[in-house]
């Protein structure tokens, strides 16, 4: 799968209008995620010169209220399945179907294999995200947790560097910007100047503060050795 996000990134880099600059590759853990189905009405307006031709179906989850009379005659509604995967704690205990309204109240995260949605039989329309995008590619429901980042990969224009090394790593297209691999993120070489600066400061205060111990230290030993031979005396 690397090489396929190495294809994307330098889609993204190179091709796309977007004029993508700053481009990073994340691997996401799937641990807990398991499959299911939304249940979804899918309504499909009738074309008025051809009613076998349905034109481009929209979904509406279970709990939307019923439509007006003026358009129960310009519209086919049918119950659907949409595959997903969700965390184990969503799924009910019986497999059944997951409403689009006991999702969201449950707070959870939601994935969609773009390919298991052009297999699941739905009438997905002409230039929607599914049926455009690639068939590897997943989309996310809202949010990704941090929990399941596993790695963020910094792509420098060419290829996705995945081990840091000795060599600062820039962007071909931005070399005023460099990767922290710390933290995952690109900060320009400025901000990242008064970063390494405020570090460096950082560890000279503890480095001065450990000599300081070390010299209390030895004279709280040298005061004990002359109060023992004071009372000696």
């Amino acid at each position: 799968m690397l090489d396929k996000a190495d294809v994307r990134a330098k889609f993204l880099y190179q091709v796309s209008l977007r004029d993508a600059r700053r481009v990073s590759v994340a691997k996401i853990s799937t641990s807990g995620l398991v499959p299911a189905f939304f249940e979804a009405t899918l309504v499909t307006p009738i074309d008025p010169d051809d009613n076998n031709t349905p034109d481009e179906p929209t979904t509406e989850g279970t709990e939307t209220g019923p439509s007006n009379s003026n358009s129960a005659n310009t519209h086919i509604k049918s119950k659907v399945k949409i595959p997903i995967w969700v965390s184990r704690t969503v799924v009910p205990a019986d497999r059944s179907p997951i409403s689009v309204g006991d999702f969201e109240r449950s707070g959870s995260e939601v994935w969609m294999s773009v390919y298991e949605n052009r297999l699941s039989g739905l009438n997905i329309p002409d230039g929607s995200i599914a049926r455009s995008g690639q068939a590897e590619e997943w989309l996310a429901g809202g949010y990704i947790p941090k929990s399941r980042i596993v790695n963020v990969w910094p792509f420098d224009g060419e290829k996705v560097r995945i081990t840091e090394g000795d060599e600062v790593v820039t962007s071909s297209h931005n070399i005023d910007w460099e990767y922290d691999w710390k933290h995952w993120i690109w900060r320009s070489r400025f901000e990242m100047k008064n970063i390494k600066k405020a570090l460096r400061m950082e560890e000279s205060k503890k480095h001065d503060a450990s000599d300081s111990n070390l010299t209390d230290g030895h004279d709280s030993t040298k005061r004990q050795k002359l109060s023992d031979l004071s009372s000696l005396v």
